[in-house]
């Protein structure tokens, strides 16, 4: 068995044998399996035991650990991590598991065999670096799958220091508690409406870079330009039956509006358009000049004329340069 820490026992334990034989022990150690609680690994070594080593399933329960025995298996878990598994023996009808013994130094060094620090800091980064509480508790309550070398004697063994934990959990400190700037006016548009100027003469507004607290609003006039496009057949049909998208931009409202298609015939286009115009004409943004693509249907030309909307057709060409650009 692989062990750690032995010394000699200062308080033998007699193991009584069917043959009517005492054996004491002679040894204590900790067996050498990481995943497992301390008072789990503590055990007693007896030189003359002929049978194999003998796990104590009390022990093990009694420190926290989950046990499950079926026909042909069994499986030890602490904290939601399967630590130990193995399988049942035919001829002895026993359940025995597999514990490798540990590599020796030089090996771990030659393979680079990452330490349990190691091992906790990339759990905590691939998490993205969460607090150490939230990740204690989630540890806890199993709400983690299994990552290699983190539980939470681990982590409590080897807390991860993160600068990106660090600076995702800062705790900013509250604006203007120490200003030494004049409190704002209680009244701020009477205030600026008092540091305008009243000349319409513009020599007598401020530079365009000189840095000033007055704001100044033009108006601009409605262009009614709206552009229309339709989207590839995506690799999956919707849940409603859906296969394409058409796309309206309304240039004034900077707005993007969508319908979607089951298909790309010319009557279904149509009525998808009816509908985005019907909401633009309703939101008081009436299309006064469309641009299209060359494929547009004359049945949508058609409408567009009814509507006495302009129209323009972008050739394909275009739309490429476009793109590139």
């Amino acid at each position: 068995m692989p062990v750690c820490n032995k010394c000699p026992t200062t308080a033998p334990v007699a193991i009584h044998t069917p043959s009517g034989d005492i054996l004491h022990s002679t040894h204590e150690a900790d067996l050498d399996v990481p995943g497992l609680p301390p008072s789990a690994r503590h055990g007693h070594i007896i030189p003359n035991l002929a049978t194999q080593p003998l796990l104590s399933i009390g022990q093990l329960c009694d420190t926290g650990c989950d046990v499950a025995f079926t026909a042909s298996t069994v499986t030890i878990h602490h904290n939601n991590n399967i630590i130990l598994q193995g399988s049942r023996t035919p001829a002895s009808k026993l359940w025995e598991l597999d514990i490798q013994p540990p590599a020796p130094a030089h090996a771990n060094t030659a393979i680079g065999s990452a330490s349990p620090a190691d091992l906790v800091a990339f759990a905590h980064a691939a998490l993205f670096s969460p607090a150490l509480s939230t990740l204690e508790d989630a540890l806890r309550h199993g709400h983690l799958p299994a990552f290699a070398g983190l539980t939470l004697d681990t982590l409590h063994r080897y807390p991860p220091v993160s600068a990106a934990s660090i600076k995702g959990h800062l705790d900013q400190q509250q604006q203007n508690v120490r200003s030494t700037r004049p409190p704002p006016s209680p009244n701020p548009v009477a205030d600026l409406c008092n540091a305008l100027p009243t000349t319409t003469d513009t020599a007598a507004l401020p530079n365009s870079t000189e840095r000033t607290h007055h704001c100044y609003a033009a108006i601009l006039s409605p262009t009614g330009q709206t552009h229309m496009d339709l989207t590839s057949q995506f690799p999956t049909t919707s849940s409603q039956g859906n296969s394409y998208i058409l796309v309206v931009y309304d240039y004034d409202s900077n707005g993007i509006l969508v319908a979607p298609l089951k298909n790309c015939c010319a009557e279904v286009i149509l009525e998808a358009y009816k509908l985005i115009h019907t909401r633009l004409c309703t939101a008081g943004l009436c299309p006064q000049l469309q641009r299209l693509d060359n494929e547009a249907s004359q049945a949508l030309q058609d409408y567009l004329t009814t509507e006495n909307v302009d129209y323009q057709l972008i050739p394909p060409h275009v739309h490429h340069r476009n793109a590139a650009k």
